[in-house]
Formats: structure tokens, sequence, C-alpha cells
């Protein structure tokens, strides 16, 4: 093995280097997320989930990993307009997915929709509308 190429901690050229990358870039978005609010966010870099599924753009899915980590005091609201619905929509083409034997589809809409579904926590910490959205998305939940 040629010494050379690797650094200090035995990794290959650019692989340190690429892996600060992500994690700045994630402590960024972090920062947009408690700062913008997630609405701000989505509506700059919406999720494409759907289209995304249809094939007509890449879907942003690598947004909901960071809206669970980085959302909290904001509109519980937002969510029950915006990623519920959603959520819903994957559960159903999971659901479509499986009946018609698209078992690798049905397996990342069932995913996504776990994931939505997911981020339900963080918008519940600490909502700004918590009056509002409970008083009104109770039977959702």
């Amino acid at each position: 093995m040629d010494t050379a190429a690797v650094d200090e901690e035995g990794n290959a050229p650019g692989k340190s280097s690429s892996i600060n990358y992500a994690n700045a870039a994630e402590a960024a978005l972090g920062v947009a997320v408690r700062s913008l609010g997630p609405q701000a966010v989505l509506s700059v870099l919406p999720l494409q989930i759907q289209e995304g599924l249809a094939g007509t753009a890449e879907p942003r899915t690598w947004l909901l990993p960071a809206l669970r980590k980085h959302v909290r005091g904001t509109q519980l609201g937002f969510w029950a307009s915006d990623l519920a619905p959603l959520a819903k929509q994957m559960g159903a083409a999971a659901a479509a997915a499986s009946q018609a034997g698209r078992k690798s589809t049905a397996v990342a809409c069932h995913a996504l929709e776990l994931q939505l579904w997911g981020c339900l926590q963080a918008f519940a910490s600490w909502p700004t509308d918590a009056a509002e959205a409970y008083g009104g998305g109770s039977e959702l939940l």
C-alpha cells in the first residue's frame, strides 16, 4: 500500500474532506431550519417527493432527517397542512404499489411515510401555534 495515498487517520485522499463538507452542509442546513423555519427552507428546497416518484425530479428526501433533527418552536399547523397529507399520500401509494406487485416502490413509499410521520415530534416540540393546531388538527392524530 502506498503510504503517501493515506492521511494520518488512514483515510484515502479527499475522504475526510468530503466528510467535513457533508458535516458543514448539514450544520448550515440546521442553522437555516432553526433560524428561518421549515416553511422558508422548504419553500426554497421543496421535498419533491411526488415528482421523484413520477420520475420528473430528484426528490430531496435527505431533508427529512434534517427537519426531524433541527425543527423546534415552529408551527405545528404547517406539519398538519403540508407534511401530514404527504404522509397519507405516501401510505396510499405504498398500499397501491404493494397491490400492484411493485415491492420496491411500496417499501420506498412506506419508508417515506414513516419519515414524514417521524417529523411530527419535532414540529410538536414547543409549537408556536399549539392552541390552533391542537384545536383544528386533533382529528388527524
